[in-house]
């Protein structure tokens, strides 16, 4: 297979993740505003039937792309020296650390306090007071970050493609 078409179907491969990333975060934003609790009204009880299918999207993709670990590593290292190095380098990293937000975002979303727990005995709210972010806040903000990762993952694939487009993959040829 030539450099351009490989380049081309990881293009559209990422394309693909990017687009299932975004309509997840669309799914979850949407069941987040449906999630509405009053003054001193206990928190809406999650995961929601919107709620999970959106994390189990984003999660599915999230473990295809850490998968891909070790060919992001030896990427970099096929171009260390090479002019391709630092932005390969770089669009890695920025994986990296929007991968990391949305892990820490649905692991926030899945501690979110469920309804019927117990509040502490803490003054002057007791029992009412808030246990944390409410269930809406944390689902706007997972998608959130789903979707800067979304965008994350078309830059690389872009930078990958249009390096293999001037000549200069960044992988290793065999």
């Amino acid at each position: 297979m030539s450099i351009r078409r490989e380049a081309d179907g990881r293009l559209a491969e990422a394309g693909a993740a990017a687009t299932t990333l975004r309509r997840a975060a669309a799914s979850l934003r949407a069941a987040g505003s449906g999630l509405k609790a009053g003054a001193g009204a206990l928190p809406v009880p999650l995961p929601t039937p919107g709620t999970e299918g959106a994390l189990s999207q984003i999660e599915r993709v999230i473990g295809q792309i850490q998968r891909e670990a070790d060919e992001r590593a030896a990427e970099e290292a096929a171009v260390l020296d090479s002019p391709e190095g630092p932005p390969l380098r770089k669009g890695h990293a920025a994986l990296d650390r929007a991968l990391q937000a949305v892990m820490a975002g649905i692991e926030s979303l899945r501690r979110a306090p469920k309804a019927g727990e117990a509040g502490s005995l803490d003054a002057p709210y007791g029992r009412s007071a808030p246990l944390g972010a409410h269930p809406g806040a944390l689902c706007v903000d997972v998608a959130d970050r789903t979707e800067a990762l979304a965008l994350t993952v078309e830059e690389v694939a872009i930078l990958k493609a249009n390096f293999a487009r001037i000549g200069r993959p960044a992988t290793a040829a065999p």
